[in-house]
């Protein structure tokens, strides 16, 4: 059995800034044009993907100043096979970034990237291994090797009513070293209708590559002096379900130590950064309901009444409040599905002086075809929001993608 997909992307997005007079000025773009083609086959009993994508888009700038001219052209080819215990992948991506008009005597900009990775993943019914090689080579990162492993194990024992749960595992890298990780995890089911849970961890992770190592648009770039983000969590959580509804909830608290996050230096720079010490409690939940046999809703929200580093200002790129809701239909061959998104005013420095502001975005889709073929429409930002990320970056405006699939 094989099937194929084509897809293209494309957003419009000018955006403009305040000088200091007052007056207006354009300062970047940020449109998107994006192709992407994707393919799957059965070989014996391993399932085989690929995939390659194209995208061009407008950046912020190569220097720390306002620019219409930058752009990045990103090239990405990937392959990946697919067993019952085991998953391979690997990828390569080329990027090239641009700006023949960059400020304070530069000289034209032409940066390229190349990066690879290759990853093995071995799942047995009690653990899972990991090991993975990244390599970069070109402007940004010559010559960096990386190899690096995650292992995980769990065990599971009943206790009455109870169920128990223990886990360990360690991640490790050539160029970080090794540390250890570890779990426990209680759950009582009361029928078939609720439950109750309830877990406690500590979890490492370590620096990504590109948050070591990597700048491909000149305004984002990586640190390789980045420590292990290590998170201590505690977790009580309850589920039920009402008929044809099912409710979850849970409230959590989790102590970050060397948290990882992009952080804005200036107001055109963004750099890997270790925070220090940082917390964060709240609440989440979700409801998912099958209105009709065809008609399904989907709600969650999370609450974050505490996000803050250990001296109190508010942590950099969490908003205290994020809500999604949605509705499904499908009949035969024909489904559309329409979002709503909600996310509320974001911390977007590291002084907490900057400040996104709310956006509610709203997304639809279509699709026609049996499934896997037909075509599909997206079409994201519906009412051409303005709307900034963390980095208080713009998003891009309204997205259009359409795509179309074949079974052969």
């Amino acid at each position: 059995c094989q099937s194929w997909s084509y897809g293209m992307l494309s957003a419009e997005n000018d955006y403009s800034y305040k000088r200091a007079d007052g007056t207006t000025a354009r300062r970047a773009n940020a449109d998107v044009l994006r192709q992407e083609l994707q393919g799957n086959w059965q070989v014996d009993e391993a399932d085989w993907r690929f995939g390659f994508s194209d995208m061009s888009r407008g950046i912020p700038g190569s220097a720390e100043f306002p620019t219409l001219s930058a752009r990045m052209d990103r090239q990405s080819l990937w392959l990946q096979a697919t067993r019952a215990d085991y998953r391979t992948a690997l990828s390569a991506q080329f990027s090239q970034v641009r700006d023949p008009h960059p400020y304070l005597n530069r000289g034209e900009i032409d940066n390229r990237d190349l990066l690879l990775h290759l990853e093995h993943e071995h799942r047995n019914s009690d653990s899972l291994l990991r090991p993975r090689l990244d390599f970069a080579d070109g402007d940004s990162a010559a010559g960096k090797l990386r190899a690096g492993m995650d292992y995980s194990a769990w065990h599971e024992k009943g206790l009455g009513k109870w169920k128990f749960q223990y886990s360990w595992g360690i991640a490790a890298s050539s160029d970080v070293g090794i540390d250890p990780m570890a779990g426990i995890a209680l759950r009582r089911d009361y029928g078939n209708s609720a439950s109750l849970r309830a877990s406690m961890a500590r979890a490492v992770r370590h620096p990504s590559f590109d948050e070591l190592y990597l700048g491909d648009s000149g305004s984002v770039r990586g640190n390789p002096d980045l420590s292990p983000e290590t998170v201590d969590n505690i977790e009580i959580g309850y589920g039920r379900r009402y008929g044809s509804a099912r409710l979850d909830c849970a409230a959590f608290y989790s102590l970050y130590r060397d948290s990882i996050i992009f952080a804005p230096l200036s107001a055109y720079l963004v750099e890997a950064r270790n925070t220090g010490q940082a917390s964060i409690a709240g609440m989440e939940g979700s409801l998912d309901w099958r209105l009709a046999n065809d008609l399904w809703w989907t709600s969650s929200a999370t609450w974050l009444p505490v996000a803050e580093y250990r001296n109190g200002t508010p942590l950099t790129g969490r908003s205290s409040l994020h809500a999604g809701s949605g509705l499904q239909y499908r009949q035969g061959s024909f489904s559309a599905a329409a979002s709503v998104d909600y996310t509320s005013s974001i911390p977007a420095d590291l002084f907490g002086n900057l400040r996104t502001s709310p956006r509610s975005i709203v997304n639809l889709g279509f699709s026609i075809g049996p499934d896997p073929a037909g075509w599909q429409l997206g079409i994201s930002n519906l009412f051409n929001r303005n709307a900034r990320d963390a980095w208080n970056y713009p998003l891009p405006g309204r997205e259009i993608s359409v795509s179309w699939s074949k079974s052969i």
